[in-house]
């Protein structure tokens, strides 16, 4: 007998409950008694045995009083779907149900309907589907009235239904949700729909889940429609997209092995043809035996020395190193081949001093690290007055720190003490030297400008270029590093601002602008104050040569003054200020 139940299954009004399960045989009227609107809250098809008593086992509906809240994991309320499937298993309304329920895939609270429902069979994919319900609605699947989600979805169909896809084995029964997304509710329909085992080779979607056939990993990985299995026959056997030793399932396939590497043949297939496959590393036709005969001897486009086979063979060492000639073919000729390294035409050790780039690395005596320790270039510069550059460090008398001491009345001291110190005939303050001395009074007003000029928030090289003159007096902001104690020379003061925070170099390496470079000092300083507390960092040699490199991290808009200086007073000469962010 087959016919239809219409009740609320969420009132909790013991005469309704119990008029249900008075229903009689016949089913002429059911359970009438309702509250709330006059729209039944599900319609479930029910096929009951001719001698279904109300109790019996087949016609159960596992009804339970509705708390409201939780519930224990043995009892819930629930109609019960048993084991059927279709397209519309339930249909009803959520309006005048409760919220006893938030779905593991949506929030909000929404009222809810709950359904037990039997698996009739094993396999395949089954799926709860709201398809023809007219809200927003959320289906979720659970393995028991408190159990876990076995699946949940909401929008699945895209159309503000939901289908949630759950496998269970035979027998097993799950507790069906029709719930709502962000308090939606409303007429609903209830589907369960079976999807069978997918059949590997029929082009079928068997399972519902949207792969076809082999495109189906988990279930046709190793099926045997879907493995490669003649390996030369030029067809896709298991219709992956990929033929014979393309497919990976041909790996170690000996059609798919190069077995002759040296018949011009791709003899697995794989676009690569003898050696230059790598089937055939190691193969005695696939090296290169002959490393200067000017044959590639084993067809992998390398020949002789530019083979990697060839590393280490006699005929590949660069052992002549003076004669100009790449003797090993590795395109490196003489000094420039590693080969000739620590060999004796190239080291500059021993001809230091010979103004000749004798080891080719376009370094000259002193310049070339190999000289570091040789004596011509450890001598310091003994004559400081001949015009020569007697330790052959490319810088004469004065211009040479080893003459420091003896180049210029260069100390208040010696500016006081009645004697020629630097043999130049002038004595103390007669001697322009003490031009600025503390001991000697000034010969012009200092000047009181500061800065010189501002470059803004200039990054790059040269952002700055300017003169100081030898022997000029500029005591404004004297730097804490390079000659203390000596007489200072004069001053350049820079104005620039941080155009962002980090760090900053500030340097005075010249390439391009001075006619020749002198011995520089460069403070950074927070303002033209000649406190030492305002100077942010100062440098004498950091630079290259004697030129000098100074480090600052800064906040954006920090305001600094940069002062270029000599070192001696009596040097001078074009300037130039670089600024590069680190």
């Amino acid at each position: 007998m087959k016919t239809r139940f219409r009740f609320s299954p969420f009132t909790p009004n013991a005469a309704t409950l119990v008029g249900l399960l008075s229903v009689s045989l016949a089913l002429a009227t059911g359970c009438t008694q309702r509250t709330g609107d006059d729209q039944p809250d599900a319609y479930v098809p029910l096929e009951l045995p001719d001698a279904a008593m109300p109790g019996d086992a087949s016609m159960d509906a596992r009804i339970g009083a509705d708390t409201g809240g939780g519930h224990d994991a043995g009892s819930c309320t629930t109609m019960n779907l048993h084991s059927n499937i279709g397209p519309s298993m339930a249909m009803g309304t959520t309006a005048s149900g409760s919220n006893r329920h938030t779905p593991a895939c949506a929030s909000g609270s929404s009222n809810d309907v709950w359904f037990s429902w039997t698996a009739p069979a094993g396999g395949g994919m089954f799926v709860a589907t709201t398809a023809g319900s007219a809200y927003d609605t959320v289906v979720d699947v659970l393995t028991s009235c408190t159990g876990s989600s076995l699946a949940c979805n909401v929008d699945g169909n895209g159309d503000g239904t939901s289908s949630a896809m759950f496998t269970v084995a035979a027998g097993q029964t799950v507790i069906i949700i029709v719930d709502g997304a962000g308090g939606a509710s409303g007429h609903f329909v209830l589907g369960i729909e079976h999807y069978g085992a997918e059949i590997c080779n029929d082009h079928v979607d068997n399972d519902g889940d949207g792969l076809v056939d082999c495109d189906d990993f988990d279930d046709c990985f190793d099926n045997a429609a879907c493995i490669e299995t003649m390996c030369a026959d030029g067809i896709d056997n298991d219709g992956d997209g990929a033929t014979d030793c393309d497919d990976f399932d041909c790996d170690g396939d000996p059609a798919c092995f190069e077995t002759n590497c040296t018949d011009g043949i791709d003899n697995d297939g794989d676009g690569e043809i003898d050696c230059a496959d790598f089937d055939c590393d190691g193969d005695p036709a696939c090296i290169e035996t002959m490393c200067a005969d000017g044959i590639d001897n084993d067809g992998d486009g390398a020949t002789d020395c530019a083979d990697f086979d060839c590393d280490g063979d006699p005929a590949c060492v660069e052992t002549i190193c003076d004669d100009g000639i790449d003797n090993d073919h590795d395109l490196l000729v003489d000094c420039d081949d590693p080969d000739c390294g620590g060999i004796g035409s190239c080291v500059e050790t021993g001809k230091c001093n010979d103004h000749r780039d004798n080891d080719g690395d376009d370094e000259t005596d002193c310049a070339d690290f190999d000289c570091a320790s040789d004596p011509a270039c450890t001598t310091p510069e003994t004559n400081c007055t001949d015009g020569i550059d007697n330790d052959d460090d490319a810088r004469i008398d004065c211009s040479d720190d080893d003459c420091s001491a003896s180049c210029g009345e260069n100390d208040a001291t010696m500016c006081m003490n009645g004697t020629d110190d630097d043999g130049d005939g002038a004595i103390d303050c007669s001697d322009v030297e003490c031009t600025c001395s503390s001991s000697c009074p000034p010969t012009t007003a200092p000047s009181t400008t500061c800065p010189d000029a501002d470059v803004a928030s200039a990054v790059g090289n040269g952002v700055f270029h300017g003169t100081i003159p030898p022997y000029s007096c500029n005591p404004r902001a004297a730097a804490t590093c390079g000659n203390t104690d000596g007489v200072r020379g004069g001053e350049l003061e820079v104005a620039w601002t941080a155009p962002a925070a980090g760090r900053y170099v500030f340097d005075t390496n010249d390439t391009s602008h001075a006619g020749g470079t002198f011995d520089t000092t460069l403070s950074v300083r927070s303002d033209c104050d000649d406190d030492p507390a305002t100077e942010l960092a100062c440098d004498d040699d950091g630079g290259t040569d004697q030129l000098s490199s100074a480090t600052v991290t800064l906040v954006a808009g920090q305001h600094v003054i940069v002062v270029i200086s000599t070192y001696q007073v009596w040097q001078g000469g074009n300037v130039t200020l670089n600024i590069h962010a680190l």
